[in-house]
């Protein structure tokens, strides 16, 4: 070990011990990646527990009562109840709780946990017995620890305190913002129709420019999801103050360029640089001249040319103004240029930047637009405020606002919520914004300070990543300041018990040049070292792989490979080596192993290799849920249900996969009327039923197209929506939801398409989410209508659908939403990935205390938003640094990094690649051989290599060629495999599969054969319908009666002989008589109350090598589900009516069918174990238990 990285060691011990020692003064915990932050907390608390917290709940309550009538107990309680411990999550705030139980546990058993930070707990005689009783009593009241996110915190602050806060006393926190767009909806109803009647100058210049009611209230509801405010919006932003210090930008920067090209102005060898010099010039002169409320205007004119005068139009090129600023910026000069600037070409190329992008600002400016929204909005805005105030709509954001503005101006509150306080504990502090650290100000820096908490934060500036959810780093820096003037410390931890060192030393490679420090907005890189147990682990070393590898994504022959291209090699290549590496024991578990992603947008394309290569997965929350295929169907059916004006899911539903209207019949459709026929379909007018049916036979008959199943489609799907829409009125919820997803076959459709399993989760997950905003709704669909649009139209975060049990899976999840965990193996795709936009359709609001607002929508934007754009664009390029260095230090022993090389020069920034690019080059090191090293001995490899040569691979060597015998039996078994999953049937029932492997055991042939099997097969039906139908206890004679008539009307519209009819009512009724006086009726009746199902449909996928013949899918009704009224145990019954009486032959027709069905139905319940199952013999009387190991589904 080096002397620095002995240093660091020292240090990170004194350190640990300080955070475990330190009561006396605030305290900064920087903890690097991987550093054991959260022990540290923990044992921050446990030690604050058992040692000075207790010793001071004991003082406080000796003041109130007798030292020796105190018990531990009460001490314990009180010294858990000071503590207050903040966390990002639920999640960690859970763990955290989980684990500070876990420590007084052990501790109450004189068993310290070796994660427990060294430092001593209590000194001093029979020190060892104390800890004992003190964590076994302290164990009891760990439920009075306040550990919670600061929305939850927030909470229960303003939930103690809601007068005093200007709340209502039941206000509920509008998480989805759902209350909030009900009420602007019907805010926007009431007045927005008089406000023009009126002629409202400010809302008739917006719809001049295009913005009409609809863009009015889908804007005014993006702000308040933005967190604006009545008094911010009410703020002029054309004050003279805010205009002047526009002008004075613009006359700095145009001067700066003037003053640049002065000595090159007039050169005829340079005439883009003299024209610049002139635009330049220009700019400087009007925003000093003419009077002061004119100037903004006047400049602004002169760069929009639609708004100023033709000669001001004529006197200036802008576009080639700023075409050539834009090669300044990017260093691109003439020779000329080149030769007059020397050593300027840095000066030049920052200024042209500022003055390109201050030139597209005024561009973009529309004072009087600006100005009419404003007037337009802000007082709708004041009203839904009111509105949501007398409702008790509060959303997260308010709930830090309005917290730290009831501690700022109710300071007896303040005090007493302090005086409360013993410990107050922050983790993830560098995620915070200004108006958190101002509520951590309130609560532990103010006040006299021998009555103020201790404060102890735990952060890392290098893994702040969540800068779109405003974190800001300056506020963690200034706050940082403000500890070190409160007579505070900075400690920091730097040992990594979790990476092996070749992984830490490739991220200090990597990262450590890239982290060029900027106050407020990049911190400086700080180096891990590996802690003991792993200081000489080398990782992975498995098969020629290694710890750290580098893998490019090329395609083979191209010249360039395109970005698709690139993500179908990087998700071969990877589902490939997680196979492998399983295959050859590397891998124990699924779940040690993670592909973490920057964004989502192709994430199909990972999980459809995983599935190729048989590899199961799971994947976390992502935006991307209302992207699919199938919830955007299933969302369109309901639309069309809940709306029936909504034309556009109209043509979606006609044009989706249950229906498949093809889109040359639309036209003929409309031209009939149709929107309006399937509007007024209600499920109570047969007639409006048939007018739309007549509709679509017309309709129908004027397309020409080869296949015409559609149309019997179409007539089903017109049903069914009259008979959903009356099941909405009707219903309830849940009953309505599945009435939908019984009337149409999403999910079978779905389940047969790649990932089925998946979509069928999905599905799962949106309607679980429809049965609950309707019921929250009370039956209303408008509110439903508009969250479930708004979901659609914004991608808005859902829990992904996940197939049940997933068991052990690799892990796929988004980089942010890898914070916090750690595996074992890491795969890092798509490090070529361009950066997304954060700003939701153009959205943003910004409102720092004591500043103007800057906001833009709908096109219009106050006087400063450049510069806020310019910020967010400097912090985003500054987290995209970060963002590495939290995937990279996620891996414990090996790490692959995959990219699309070389990347586009001039969006480099955008990308995760920069890093490796000023570390390695443009280029990989030559990869001639599929493999290298690069300078600093990292492996690198071609991933399409990876991806062709699953089992093992080495670097740089040419393994022997494959045998041609070997290949070309390989390839014909698959091209077998494929032709039988081509002829394959969609779906076949249960009883077609027995009926190929059991034939009807008739000798007939012929037609009697067809007509014996048809008057079979209507008989079994019969007796499934009576006992369907029939009640525990019920009228059985009337019942049969019923099902007598029933058969013989069937068999006679079938065309069935007279004698065939006559012998089958007269077996039926047989066959019910002996029912009925055989032991299965009191057995039946038996079962009032413990029925779990009848007649329960299934859809299962079995595996091929388990299929009869080629299929997709197998369709199923399970005849009875009921608990056993002697065990309470589930069991699948299935009624028979064969006539052998043979047990085994039985059991060997039936046994696979119930099998099947056991294994379905404890894979759909996630059941711990698979239910019994039995025949029911109906000719002969009795019960046969069939089997107690069911085939896999």
């Amino acid at each position: 070990m080096t002397d620095g990285a002995e240093r660091l060691d020292a240090d990170d011990a004194d350190d640990r011990r300080l955070a475990c020692s330190e009561w006396s003064a605030p305290l900064l915990l920087e903890a690097g990646a991987g550093t054991g932050k959260t022990a540290v907390l923990v044992s921050r608390i446990v030690h604050w527990l058992l040692g000075p917290g207790w010793e001071r709940a004991t003082a406080q309550l000796a003041e109130q009562q007798p030292l020796a009538n105190l018990t531990d107990a009460e001490i314990a309680i009180r010294t858990a109840s000071g503590v207050v411990a903040i966390t990002f999550t639920e999640a960690a705030a859970a763990e955290m709780a989980s684990r500070i139980a876990g420590f007084l546990a052990a501790l109450s058993k004189e068993e310290p946990p070796k994660e427990l930070t060294a430092a001593d707990l209590l000194r001093g005689d029979d020190a060892g017995n104390r800890t004992k009783e003190r964590a076994t009593h302290l164990l009891g009241a760990v439920d009075r620890l306040r550990i919670r996110t600061i929305h939850g915190f927030c909470h229960s602050l303003l939930a103690a305190h809601p007068a005093e806060a200007g709340l209502h006393p039941a206000f509920q926190v509008d998480a989805e913002g759902d209350g909030a767009e009900k009420l602007l909806v019907e805010l926007l109803e009431e007045t927005l129709p008089e406000r023009y009647q009126a002629g409202e100058e400010a809302l008739l210049r917006l719809a001049e420019l295009g913005h009409g009611p609809a863009e009015l209230a889908d804007g005014l509801g993006q702000l308040v999801a933005a967190g604006a405010t009545a008094d911010g919006l009410a703020k002029d932003p054309l004050a003279p103050e805010r205009q002047q210090a526009l002008l004075e930008r613009v006359g700095e920067i145009a001067g700066e360029m003037r003053r640049l090209l002065e000595p090159i102005a007039g050169n005829p060898r340079a005439t883009a640089a003299d024209r610049v010099f002139k635009a330049a010039e220009l700019l400087a002169e009007r925003a000093r001249q003419g009077e002061k409320k004119d100037r903004l205007r006047r400049v602004i004119a002169l760069i929009q040319e639609d708004t100023g005068t033709k000669e001001l139009a004529e006197l200036v090129d802008w576009s080639k103004v700023t075409e050539r600023l834009g090669d300044w910026t990017k260093g691109k000069l003439t020779n000329t240029e080149r030769e007059w600037l020397g050593d300027r070409e840095a000066e030049l190329s920052q200024t042209a930047s500022a003055l390109r992008g201050l030139i597209g600002h005024l561009n973009k400016l529309d004072l009087d637009g600006l100005e009419a929204l404003r007037a337009a909005l802000q007082p709708a805005l004041e009203e839904l405020e009111r509105r949501r105030r007398r409702f008790g709509f509060v959303s997260f954001d308010e709930l830090q606002r309005f917290a730290v503005r009831l501690l700022e101006e109710r300071p007896a509150i303040a005090t007493s919520v302090r005086q409360e306080i013993t410990q107050l504990l922050v983790d993830e502090f560098q995620d915070t914004d200004a108006l958190q650290c101002r509520l951590v100000e309130r609560l532990a820096l103010e006040g006299p300070a021998d009555r103020r908490p201790g404060l102890f934060l735990v952060g890392d500036p290098k893994q702040s990543i969540y800068g779109w959810r405003r974190a800001d780093l300056a506020a963690y820096e200034r706050f940082a300041r403000r500890i070190e003037e409160e007579g505070g410390r900075r400690a920091k931890l730097t040992v990594n018990f979790r990476s092996v060192p070749p992984i830490l030393a490739e991220v200090e490679r990597v990262l450590a040049p890239a982290f060029v420090p900027e106050p407020g907005v990049q911190p400086p890189f700080a180096p891990l070292t590996a802690s003991e147990a792993n200081r000489e682990r080398r990782g992975c070393d498995r098969d020629g792989r290694e710890a750290v590898e580098h893998w490019v994504s090329w395609a083979e022959g191209a010249e360039k490979t395109l970005a698709p291209t690139a993500v179908r090699i990087e998700a071969e290549a990877i589902a490939t080596d997680i196979a492998s590496l399983r295959a050859g024991g590397g891998i124990v578990s699924w779940e040690e192993c993670a592909i973490l992603l920057r964004a989502t947008g192709d994430l199909p394309h990972y999980l459809e290799a995983l599935r190729k290569a048989g590899v199961p997965y799971q994947v976390d929350t992502d935006r991307s849920f209302y992207r699919q295929r199938e919830v955007i169907e299933a969302a369109a059916l309901v639309r069309t249900i809940l709306d029936p004006g909504d034309q556009i899911a109209l043509v979606a539903f006609l044009r989706s996969p249950w229906v498949g209207v093809p889109d040359a019949a639309l036209l003929p459709l409309w031209e009939r009327g149709f929107p309006a026929a399937a509007a007024d379909l209600d499920g109570s007018r047969p007639e409006r039923l048939e007018a739309a049916l007549t509709i679509a036979r017309e309709a129908a008959g004027k397309v020409e197209t080869p296949a015409r199943e559609w149309e019997v489609a179409l007539a089903a799907a017109i049903s069914g929506l009259a008979d959903l829409r009356a099941a909405c009125r009707d219903l309830p919820a849940d009953r309505f939801v599945q009435a939908l997803r019984s009337r149409f076959p999403l999910e079978p459709l779905a389940s047969f398409r790649r990932l089925g399993a998946h979509r069928l989760a999905s599905l799962e997950r949106l309607f679980d989410r429809l049965v609950d905003d309707l019921e929250a709704a009370g039956g209303d669909p408008a509110p439903v209508l508009r969250r479930l649009r708004r979901a659609v139209a914004e991608e808005l975060e859902e829990p992904r659908g996940l197939p049940r049990n997933p068991g052990d899976a690799v892990n796929v999840m988004t980089i942010h939403r890898a914070k916090g965990l750690d595996f074992r193996f890491v795969w890092l795709p798509q490090l070529h990935k361009l950066a997304g936009r954060n700003r939701r359709n153009g959205t943003f609001w910004k409102d720092d205390p004591g500043e103007h607002p800057e906001y833009a929508l709908l096109g219009l934007r106050t006087l400063g938003m450049d510069l806020v754009e310019l910020a967010a664009e400097r912090t985003a390029r500054a987290e995209r640094i970060r963002l590495l260095y939290v995937a990279m230090t996620r891996a414990k022993e090996r790490l692959v990094t995959l990219g699309n090389w070389p990347p586009d020069g001039e969006r480099l920034d955008d990308t995760l690649l920069r890093p490796l690019v000023e570390t390695i080059g443009p280029e990989p090191p030559p990869l001639a051989n599929g493999a290298a090293r690069d300078a600093g001995g990292v492996l690198w490899r071609l991933a399409r290599e990876v991806a062709d040569a699953p089992s093992q691979v080495q670097v740089a060597a040419d393994g022997p060629a494959a045998d041609p015998a070997e290949l070309a039996a390989h390839w014909a078994g698959r091209r077998q495999a494929a032709d039988e999953r081509a002829r394959r049937e969609l779906t076949t029932s249960v009883t077609s599969c027995l009926a190929r492997a059991h034939p009807f055991p008739g000798a007939v042939a012929g037609e009697q054969q067809i007509e014996a099997e048809e008057v079979a097969t209507a008989i079994g039906s019969a007796v499934h319908r009576f006992l369907e139908r029939l009640v525990p206890g019920g009228d059985w004679e009337a019942e049969s009666d019923r099902c007598g008539e029933e058969l013989a009307a069937f068999l006679a519209m079938r065309s069935i002989s007279d004698d065939a009819a006559s012998r089958a009512v007269a077996d039926l009724e047989a066959l019910l008589r002996n029912l009925a006086t055989s032991p299965l009726r009191p057995r039946f009746d038996a079962l009032a109350g413990r029925i779990v199902a009848r007649e329960l449909p299934l859809l299962v996928t079995p595996p091929a090598a388990e299929a009869p013949f080629p299929l997709g899918a197998l369709t199923a009704s399970v005849d009875l589900i009921y608990l056993d009224p002697d065990d309470g145990a589930l069991v699948i019954a299935d009624h028979k009516s064969d006539q052998t009486d043979d047990d085994a032959t039985l059991r060997k027709r039936y046994g696979p069918q119930l099998a099947l069905y056991a294994a379905a139905l404890t894979r759909a319940l996630a059941l711990p174990a698979p239910p019994r199952t039995e025949l029911w013999l109906l000719r002969h009387g009795r019960v046969l238990p069939v089997g107690e190991e069911p085939a896999a589904t």
